[in-house]
This record gives structure tokens, C-alpha cells and sequence, in this order.
């Protein structure tokens, strides 16, 4: 049964030394030997022999906060850094517990309100040990600690009512204030105002206090000024009236201090009617673009509502294209001879396109077949593209002559490839050297050839494994340099991607020869053909955009603004397949971007989405794209901004 606190102790503390006086011999010499080290400086603050800096900069303890260390009693200094001695125990107490010298061996403490009790070892008598309200500190967990807060007292912070615990050492409960609110002196307040300055009507700046609690002032703007963002700017329009700026409409704001564009459409400008009405026009003509009206070049002008001429209308041998005269290079729609090859020219005599290459029934027309790729030749197709619409993947396989002919390019392919590892230069001698379906004419394949395999709704390996079996989902060499890079590009049949490596770097390799006639490759290295704003491939039959769009975005959003698009007319366009975006890639005569710049103007030296999505299809999906700063083809998450460039 608890006893009161002057009986226990007076109790404890004859019991104690009653049966202690050999204890007390023993133990002088261990209190004479503490406080022989602590007058030496052998113990710390923190009980170690030297300055503790762990936790330099922070408080190590709360001030005032008592402790036993051994038999003394330590105290936390008042800056928090560490504790120091307070009282060495002496003989009539030697034992130090929850921070006081008491008469007993004590064991585990415990709170009987605010004070602190301990039992005797040796009688299991109750001990007062400390009473917490003498060192206005409280009890808790059988020691006595330093209060954090005033016992169920409220206060701020932030925004918030904090209440403190009962027993002070904690935060009982967190209430943020309203919207509308504001905590102070530890309750929530109704704000009057919005704090800081703001406009009260367009008229009236109004100053409130930082709390919301107090209008500080109410100033009138001038005549000619109105209120913006909380203070008074001259006018400078009429209120909440529409007009047109830089070929932009516009809105007033109410105040005549501020305006804010009222967007057209994104192929019209803002212009003044003839009734002094705004309205927006649809454009004319591409704003700032050179292009043709008939046969006449014009400038279009920055609104796109209007242009100016460039000069006579074009006559004699010249056509009009995108705002030049442009002198013929052949007889319109004539088929012509140049360079050993039988050629089509173009309707504006501009350009040219290849014929079927010479069967001999021409005498006057000695041509070649054109099976060999010249050095200079920039990899782009000489036909269709397999995979994409129109032109399903079609393969006859020849199980006996270990061949797989490609029916949408006329190319021959190994069915199975060298079973070893080789660098660029073994890759290309095993490819020159070897003799395959009584055939000695084979080569490593050009980069886009190599690609023209892969299936992008396959993974691992990307490719016809029935027609190709075995087929590692590793990189194979292509006969390509990647331009003055140094590299060559491989193609990665795990996914499909095109990159350039290091020649001395080990790669598969699959060679490919011609298995039926190609078309001629002109002797400008391309396949294209300008007219205006689009770029007609008369290899694949593909016909592009021949700018770009005007801003990078998203892979959907990309998507849409090719969907969206209309050009000279045409508005069936579409984003590109992986492999369409692929057979735009220059492989020779790179300058700053992996394609032709004198066709593809404005091209930007960055990744191009594709519509492909990689597969297996994610959670965050990423879909194809391809690079003309590097003129590799890789992966993106459909949400990062990319350029597009729309085909149709």
C-alpha cells in the first residue's frame, strides 16, 4: 500500500542504512574514484572523453532535463548541447535514480501523479524518488522530463490549432482553420480579407493585413488607371471591348489595365472588317511562305490573308514551284536516258522518277539494271514498304536453297544467317565471299533493307519466325555507315530499334541479294519528288508533309494534328508507320540532320514520333520514334514532346 512521501522516505532510507554500512565501505571507494575523474575532466558532459560532435548544431537534450550516470547526477545544459554533472551521490544517499541521489537501490520506476517511485532491491519497500513538481517539470514513464507545451493550452501554427497533451510533452491534436480562417492566439478567426493587396472592383485597390483579420487601406485608382493584380495601372484599351493585335485577337479586361488573347482558329487571323467589325479569317495561303498562285510566285504575308507577287509568272522552259521559277531539267512528262538508267520526268519537268530498268527491247536505250548500290547511294527504298498498308509482309521461302524471297521488295535474304560473331569488316568478307543457293552475289544489307524485316507487333525476335526460324533477338550488321560518325548501324531484332556501332564491335549477320529487278536509282540518290508543301516518294508511293510541325508534343497529341492537318488541299493525312519515319533517314552526305534539308526544310535535329507502339503494350505505353540529330530509331513514352512530320 502507498505510503506519503515523507513516511516512505524516512521508512527507506533507516532501512537503508541500517543494512549498509559494509555496502557504503565498499562503494566510498567507487564514489571517491567518480569524483576523482570528474574533477579530473576524464568525463564529459555527454560521458565521454571528449566533446561529442555527432550532432553538432542540433540539441542533443532538453534543458534542464536530469539523468543518472552511474552514481551522479547529470543535468542538460541550457543550450541543449549535452548534460553535466549536477551532484556526485553521497554516503547517506549513494544511489542515483530518475535523476535524484536516493537511499536504496531502486528498480524500475513509475508515476504516482507528478512524482516519481522506485522499491527498494533489498526490502522491496516504495521509495518517493523525485518530485517532478519541484523541478516544474512532469512525470512520465517513471522519470521526470522537461514539458514541450503548457498542458492543454492552444496555440498556432501555420494555419493550424495545435492543443497541447495533458501531461505537456506532446501535441494532443492538430485542427487546420477553414478557407476563410485564420489561427490566431490558438483559435480560428473569420477573415474580412483577402490578404495582401487585391482588387475590390475595377476601380478600388484594397490592402489587407497578412492575418486576413484587418482592412489596412482602401485606395481609389486615378481617372485614367484601373485595377490589375492589386494596384492601379494606367488604361490602355477600351473595357471589355474585342480588337485585333499582331494579326491576334484580343479582349480588354473590364478594368482597361490588362488584355488577354481570344485565340482564332489555328489556320485564321485576326482582321478588322469593313464595317469596323473584328472577325477571324480563315487563311489564304501559308503565313510568310513563298508558294505559287497558277504560275505566278507570291509571298504570302504574315497574317495569311493576303500576298504579294515575286515576279512575272513563270513561261518558256520554267514551272512554278513553292514560289520560284524553277528551269525544267527535263521535257515534261517525257521518258528520257540520263546516266545509263531509263527515267520519267515529272509533270513540271523539275524532276525525274526511274523507269522499269532496260529488258533490250529499246536498242537505242543501253541500260543497266541498277542491282548494284553505288557508294554515294543514301539508303532510301526502292520500293514499297512491307509491314504497312497496302503491303502485307509476304514471303516464298525455298527450304531447299536455304533462301526467303521477299515479294513486296524483290529482295533474296538467307533464311539463316552466319551461325558465328563478326565485326563490320568479317561481316562484310563473309557476305562478298559466300556462295549460297549457287549464288556468289550477296552483301550485307543497306540499313533500311535490314528493317524492311522487322515485324514492330512482334517482340523477341521482331521478325516472321516461320519464314526465318532460329532468328536470335540479337543485333545484326547492315553494310551502311552510320554518315562520318565513325559507326555502322545495326538493326536489333529484339525490338526493332536502329542504331549506329562501332565496327570492331561483334554482331550477327544475314546477307541479301537482289531477287528481282529494282527500280533504278536516280542520279540524285532519292526517290522524291517536290511539288509545293508535300513530297511525293515515288518509290514507296508515299507522299509527305515536306515541313514539320510547328511545335513538339505529345505522341497523341501528334496524332491529332496530323489528323487535323490540310495541305494544298489534301486532308487525309496521317503520323507514319515506324518503318515510313525509317525510309526518310539520309545515310550519306549528313550534314547537321540525318535527311535530305533541301527537301525536308526545317527539319528539327530531334525525335519524330511514328504512330508503332512497342510491344508488349504497358500501363505507360511507349511508341516508336525516330531521331534525325542521330538517325536512330528508339522508343519514347507516349507523353514526352517530340516533333511530328504527317504522311499520307
Amino acid at each position: 500500500m502507498k505510503q506519503d512521501r515523507s513516511g516512505l522516505e524516512s521508512v527507506s532510507r533507516a532501512r537503508q542504512l541500517g543494512g549498509a554500512t559494509l555496502r557504503s565501505s565498499v562503494r566510498l571507494f567507487d564514489l571517491l574514484r567518480v569524483a576523482s575523474l570528474l574533477g579530473l575532466g576524464a568525463l564529459s558532459a555527454s560521458g565521454c572523453g571528449k566533446e561529442n560532435t555527432v550532432n553538432a548544431g542540433s540539441p542533443m537534450c532538453q534543458a534542464g532535463e536530469l539523468r543518472c550516470k552511474s552514481t551522479a547526477v547529470e543535468v542538460c545544459k541550457a543550450d541543449g548541447s549535452g548534460f553535466e554533472v549536477q551532484e556526485v551521490c553521497s554516503e547517506s544517499t549513494p544511489f542515483c535514480a530518475a535523476g535524484a541521489c536516493v537511499a536504496c537501490e531502486t528498480g524500475s520506476q513509475y508515476c504516482s501523479g507528478n512524482v516519481v517511485y522506485g522499491r527498494c532491491h533489498d526490502s522491496n519497500e516504495e521509495l518517493a524518488v523525485q518530485d517532478c513538481g519541484d523541478l516544474s517539470q512532469v512525470c512520465s514513464e517513471g522519470r521526470c522530463r522537461v514539458a514541450s507545451c503548457e498542458p492543454t493550452s492552444t496555440s498556432c501554427e501555420g494555419n493550424e490549432v495545435v492543443t497541447c497533451a495533458a501531461d505537456g510533452l506532446s501535441i494532443a491534436k492538430r485542427e487546420p482553420c477553414g478557407a476563410s480562417q485564420q489561427c490566431v492566439d490558438g483559435k480560428c478567426e473569420r477573415q474580412r480579407c483577402q490578404p495582401g493587396a487585391h482588387c475590390k472592383n475595377t476601380r478600388q485597390v484594397e490592402l489587407c493585413s497578412a492575418d486576413g483579420l484587418t482592412i489596412l487601406e482602401l485606395r481609389d485608382c486615378g481617372a485614367a488607371e484601373g485595377c490589375e493584380a492589386g494596384e492601379c495601372l494606367p488604361k490602355f484599351c477600351t473595357e471589355s471591348t474585342t480588337f485585333c493585335k499582331d494579326y491576334k485577337r484580343m479582349r480588354c479586361s473590364a478594368s482597361g489595365a490588362a488584355e488577354e488573347e481570344w485565340p482564332c482558329a489555328p489556320d485564321q487571323s485576326c482582321e478588322t472588317s469593313v464595317e469596323g467589325g473584328i472577325q477571324c479569317s480563315s487563311w489564304v495561303c501559308e503565313p510568310g511562305a513563298d508558294y505559287c498562285a497558277d504560275t505566278e510566285p507570291r509571298r504570302c504575308a504574315a497574317d495569311g490573308l493576303s500576298s504579294v507577287s515575286l515576279g512575272e509568272p513563270c513561261t518558256g522552259r520554267t514551272t512554278c514551284s513553292a514560289g520560284a521559277c524553277g528551269v525544267w531539267q527535263c521535257e515534261p512528262g517525257l521518258d528520257f536516258c540520263a546516266a545509263g538508267e531509263a527515267r520519267a520526268c515529272a509533270a513540271d519537268g523539275l524532276s525525274s522518277a526511274p523507269l522499269t530498268p532496260c529488258d533490250g527491247s529499246d536498242p537505242s536505250c543501253e541500260l543497266k539494271t541498277c542491282d548494284d548500290l553505288p557508294a554515294d547511294y543514301a539508303g532510301y527504298a526502292r520500293w514499297p514498304l512491307p509491314g504497312t498498308a497496302g503491303h502485307p509482309f509476304d514471303y516464298l521461302v525455298d527450304p531447299g536453297a536455304r533462301t526467303v524471297r521477299d515479294q513486296v521488295t524483290g529482295l533474296l535474304w538467307q533464311r539463316q544467317g552466319s551461325p558465328l560473331l563478326h565485326s563490320w569488316e568479317s561481316a562484310k568478307s563473309y557476305c562478298e565471299d559466300l556462295v549460297w543457293a549457287e549464288r556468289d552475289d550477296w552483301r550485307l544489307p543497306t540499313r533500311l533493307e535490314l528493317l524492311s524485316l522487322v515485324d514492330y507487333t512482334r517482340v523477341g525476335p521482331a521478325i516472321d519466325t516461320g519464314a526465318f526460324p532460329d532468328t536470335p533477338a540479337e543485333a545484326f550488321w547492315s553494310g551502311s555507315e552510320r554518315g562520318a560518325s565513325g559507326q555502322a548501324w545495326t538493326v536489333g531484332f529484339n525490338q526493332g530499334d536502329a542504331v549506329g556501332t562501332a565496327p570492331s564491335a561483334s554482331r550477327r549477320v544475314r546477307c541479301v541479294t537482289v531477287g528481282a529487278p529494282q527500280k533504278p536509282i536516280p542520279v540524285s540518290g532519292h526517290f522524291f519528288q517536290v511539288t509545293g508543301n508535300t513530297v511525293l516518294d515515288t518509290a514507296t508511293g508515299l507522299e509527305w508533309q515536306r515541313g514539320t510541325s510547328p511545335t513538339d508534343r505529345s505522341q497523341g497529341v501528334s496524332a491529332s494534328y496530323c489528323l487535323d492537318l490540310e495541305l494544298d488541299g489534301k486532308t487525309d493525312w496521317r503520323l507514319p508507320t515506324a518503318a515510313e519515319l525509317s525510309s526518310l533517314v539520309r545515310e550519306v552526305g549528313v550534314t547537321t540532320t540525318f535527311i535530305d534539308e533541301s527537301i525536308f526544310p526545317g527539319t528539327q535535329s530531334d525525335n519524330y514520333w511514328s504512330a508503332t507502339i512497342a510491344v508488349p503494350v504497358t500501363s505507360n505505353p511507349t511508341y516508336w520514334r525516330v531521331a534525325f540529330n542521330t538517325g536512330q530509331t528508339s522508343t519514347g513514352i507516349w507523353g514526352n514532346n517530340e516533333w511530328a512530320r504527317c504522311v499520307r
